[in-house]
C-alpha cells in the first residue's frame, strides 16, 4: 500500500508541476498577446505617420533653395552692415559732441544762439 500511496503522491506532484507549467504558459501567452497588440498599434501609428507625411509633401510649397540665414559677408554687404558708414548729424561728419567740444555748432543751432543773444541784449519794452 505504501507503494500505491507513493505512486499516487508522485502522480499528484507531477500533475501539480504540470499545472504550474500550464499557468506559466498561459501567463506568457497573455503577455505575448499584449505585446502583439502593442506592435500592431505601433504599426498603425507608423502607417498613419507615413500617410500624413505623404499628404504634407503634396501640400509643401517649394521655398527658397538658399540657406535660411545669410553669411557674414552677405550681412556686411547689406543695409545693417553699412550702418557704421551713415552720415551723422554733426558738422563735417563729426559727431555732435565733437562739434560742441570744438566750439563749432551746426548752422541752425548757431542762428538760434545768435537770435537768443540779440533778444537778451535788447532793452526790454514796457
Amino acid at each position: 500500500m505504501a507503494a500505491v500511496e507513493k505512486s499516487t503522491k508522485d502522480r499528484l506532484l507531477s500533475v501539480l508541476e504540470d499545472l504550474e507549467v500550464l499557468e506559466l504558459l498561459v501567463q506568457r501567452d497573455q503577455e505575448l498577446q499584449d505585446l502583439m497588440e502593442v506592435a500592431q498599434q505601433q504599426g498603425k501609428v507608423q502607417e498613419e505617420m507615413q500617410l500624413l507625411e505623404k499628404e504634407s509633401n503634396f501640400k509643401f510649397i517649394e521655398s527658397d533653395p538658399r540657406r535660411p540665414y545669410p553669411t557674414d559677408l552677405e550681412m556686411r554687404s547689406g543695409m545693417l552692415g553699412h550702418m557704421a558708414n551713415l552720415p551723422t548729424n554733426g558738422v563735417n561728419g563729426h559727431l555732435p559732441g565733437d562739434a560742441l567740444a570744438a566750439g563749432r555748432l551746426p548752422e541752425c543751432v548757431q542762428q538760434a544762439k545768435d537770435s537768443l543773444r540779440s533778444l537778451a541784449d535788447s532793452p526790454e519794452q514796457g
